[in-house]
């Protein structure tokens, strides 16, 4: 009869009353127990082919939330993909390294949950360390976790020229907590009842002219405009193409390195074409854009929000994402960001469109000498 040892106060009452050697026997007959005390050495790295595609994405579905761009490649055949694999067909982790040195990745294992999870984490470290040295990485990409196991491992390869690390939040979407969508729909309530004293007037001959409500900084009816959302295609490039550079000027570049106003171009013009980009618009100027970054199997990740500085602290940043996510749910997604720590504002305002921090990201950026 086997019999079930977990740490804590059952644990030492078994070892004074019955001794070591029951205790010890115990142990040996549980393979579980035993598996977590004396792991053996397993993972390898396998390239993900058309052969092993659909369990590597089947691997990722049950992730997906935390690694929505990293799927999108999957699902595109971009990247070079790479699966940790133990135990001869045990998937442990994915991770995509592209040309430029990008990588993404989802190892859940990563998270020092046991004496195994360290194990693991050890033996990843030392595959991956070599592996990495060779290709080179220039960017690491991921939950905060995983992303500390692969700095480690580029570090232990005797590369320690990290450029840049940044600390964001990961949030998801919760339409239940969206004051936007809320606000939204007493809105269009207060529009309908304008509408009415409007046309009941005009039914005794009365002049009379409802002033229209609008939202206002936090989502409540206020008397200020705050322009219209529209769905951007590749017509509205050049609108939008100077958010896009302030953009990725003080969001996404590292320091020291060199802005390139084609590369951008592209981008944004390759974004339009196969993502979901939104606009703010109030008359005829584009103030505000945000779009989809990556596109899953059932997730969304927003990215690119940009607000020209004389319209911000009016909630329009906050208005698009609500307003991106819950396009997404009506396709049946739900819809994930990442966000920085430091970004109180930026924070705040994604909570008040209904997103919930779910845990913590990591980018990490080394010179670009380290293959």
């Amino acid at each position: 009869m086997s019999v079930d040892i977990r740490p804590g106060e059952e644990t030492k009452n078994f070892c004074c009353s019955k001794g070591l050697k029951p205790l010890v026997k115990t142990i040996l007959s549980n393979r579980s127990i035993v598996k977590e005390i004396f792991w053996e050495k397993k993972m390898r790295i396998v390239e993900m082919t058309s052969e092993n595609r659909n369990e590597a994405l089947r691997f990722l579905k049950a992730y997906e939330g935390r690694c929505v761009s990293l799927v999108e490649r999957a699902l595109r055949g971009r990247g070079n993909i790479f699966l940790l694999v133990e135990d001869k067909t045990t998937i442990a982790g994915v991770f995509s390294l592209s040309n430029s040195g990008s990588l993404l990745h989802c190892l859940p294992f990563a998270q020092k949950l046991s004496v195994r999870s360290k194990k693991r984490i050890g033996e990843a470290t030392e595959l991956l360390s070599p592996f990495l040295a060779e290709r080179g990485v220039f960017c690491i990409n991921g939950e905060a976790d995983g992303s500390e196991l692969l700095e480690n491992a580029v570090r232990l390869a005797g590369v320690d020229k990290v450029l840049e690390a940044r600390e964001y939040y990961r949030m998801e979407y919760e339409a239940e907590r969206d004051t936007f969508s809320r606000r939204e729909a007493e809105f269009a309530e207060l529009e309908r009842e304008a509408q009415e004293k409007e046309e009941r007037a005009s039914l005794y001959g009365i002049e009379y002219s409802a002033e229209k409500p609008t939202e206002s900084v936090d989502g409540t009816v206020a008397l200020k405009n705050t322009g219209e959302i529209v769905k951007c295609s590749t017509k509205d490039l050049m609108f939008l193409l100077s958010m896009e550079e302030e953009y990725q000027k003080n969001e996404v570049l590292p320091t020291g390195i060199e802005f390139n106003a084609d590369s951008c171009r592209l981008g944004l013009a390759g974004k339009l074409r196969l993502q979901d980009v939104y606009a703010d618009k109030i008359g005829d100027e584009y103030v505000a854009k945000a779009y989809t970054s990556a596109k899953g199997v059932n997730w969304v990740q927003i990215g690119g929000v940009y607000t020209k500085p004389l319209y911000r602290k009016l909630g329009i940043a906050g208005k698009l994402v609500s307003h991106i996510a819950r396009k997404a749910a009506e396709g049946g997604k739900q819809t994930a960001l990442f966000v920085r720590e430091l970004n109180t504002r930026a924070v705040h305002s994604y909570e008040r469109a209904g997103f919930v921090k779910k845990g913590s990201w990591r980018i990490v950026y080394f010179t670009q000498d380290v293959s």
